[in-house]
């Protein structure tokens, strides 16, 4: 039987978010997030599995994390986050309902239903 994937729900946003990479900073916009990951639009791209600093920039706070991107299509760019610590994760919840992203809650981040896996983001399943 083919295995099931689970993602957690991803949550629209608009602001501002920076990905460092080095001494290169390329400036975009989140467009939705979740607490694996987020999608946002960029004017350049940069390589899959390449990882640096994302800096999410809220008018009312802001936050930053390490992240790799998983995904990219024309502007758009999708990073899963990786966390240092459980801790992390909980500070991007909390950044998230500072900024009234309803709907990430450390309940959410529990382990999926038994017998399925996460899948952070979607997987353009053409390049396999």
């Amino acid at each position: 039987m083919r295995d099931l994937f689970y993602r957690l729900p991803r949550f629209a946003a608009d602001f501002p978010v920076d990905v460092i990479i080095g001494e290169m900073a390329i400036l975009g916009v989140c467009k939705n997030i979740s607490e694996t990951g987020m999608r946002g639009e960029f004017r350049h791209r940069l390589p899959l599995e390449t990882e640096g600093l994302i800096r999410l920039n809220h008018p009312q706070r802001s936050m930053e994390l390490r992240g790799k991107v998983v995904h990219y299509a024309q502007y758009q760019m999708a990073f899963h986050f990786l966390f240092q610590s459980d801790a992390e994760r909980a500070k991007l919840c909390e950044f998230a309902r500072a900024v009234n992203v309803v709907g990430l809650s450390l309940k959410a981040a529990a382990l999926p239903p038994r017998g399925l896996k996460y899948l952070p983001l979607p997987v353009d399943r053409r390049r396999r």
